[in-house]
């Protein structure tokens, strides 16, 4: 369930396809002879409006010719920015663990605010599941909360399910080399490793 406003899909193609000859500086050229020949109320001025204007030039998009410009592009490329923004979003997903006559299927849900995940729960457990798998699954869901989301969270809730090894999600920009999660002698998952893995 999503707040967003839905996306509308239009075809896209790349421009070299209908034209192999045309370059970055024609359509550049193009655009801006375009402008030349529109007014101020967007009408069509004709080669006549584009002569008065005196032509353009190509400007140099720096620091030295735009002070604040590199202040701008770290905005914009910013965690707030690109992640921080995005609505509140609600995504759920269902394991089915063996046997599937007796068990209905493990539901997790993660509730993202901003990019971060404002609540992780189990919203449906099996009458019949694992009490260490249940101890495992719920002390991983601890660790997510205030993470960035990603798809690979759900990935390692069925590692947890299944007894797999459960690896750090890349795109939480978790360390490179990262040793996948260690587990004790008795099986438990230990709490350290796991807020290891789920470090931004």
């Amino acid at each position: 369930m999503s707040k967003a406003t839905k996306s509308v899909k239009s075809p896209v193609q790349n421009v070299k396809a209908s034209n192999p000859t045309i370059t970055v500086d024609n359509v550049l050229t193009a655009i801006g002879h375009e402008f030349l020949r529109t007014d101020g109320n967007g009408n069509d001025g004709g080669e006549e409006l584009a002569q008065r204007q005196g032509g353009f030039h190509f400007v140099n998009p720096t620091e030295y010719w735009y002070p604040g410009l590199e202040s701008l592009c770290s905005e914009f490329k910013s965690w707030d920015w690109t992640v921080g923004k995005t609505p509140e979003f609600t995504v759920k997903k269902s394991f089915v663990i063996p046997p599937v006559d007796f068990n209905p299927p493990v539901e997790v849900e993660f509730r993202v605010l901003k990019g971060l995940v404002e609540s992780a729960q189990v919203t449906q457990v099996p009458m019949r599941m694992n009490e260490l798998r249940d101890q495992e699954l719920s002390a991983y869901l601890a660790t997510c909360q205030g993470q960035a989301f990603s798809m690979d969270l759900f990935r390692n809730v069925e590692s947890v399910l299944f007894g797999r090894e459960v690896f750090p999600v890349s795109s939480v920009l978790s360390l490179p080399n990262q040793d996948p999660i260690s587990r004790k002698s008795d099986g438990k998952i230990e709490e350290q490793n796991f807020r290891q893995m789920c470090i931004i």
